[in-house]
């Protein structure tokens, strides 16, 4: 899936309700502000999705 900075609560939204072991791999690319840390993404969707984030 991909996203423009604005499309955190898009993405929240479609990965959600997927279980966590679903048995797939989900590739997230998301444009964001170079002065925002990339670790922000990863801590917000393990927040709001049951799926492992790496």
């Amino acid at each position: 899936m991909i996203a423009s900075a604005g499309g955190v609560e898009a993405l929240s939204r479609v990965l959600a309700p997927l279980p966590a072991d679903l048995p797939a791999t989900v590739l997230v690319a998301l444009h964001q502000d170079p002065a925002n840390p990339a670790g922000r993404l990863m801590a917000i969707l393990a927040r709001r999705s049951a799926i492992p984030s790496s």
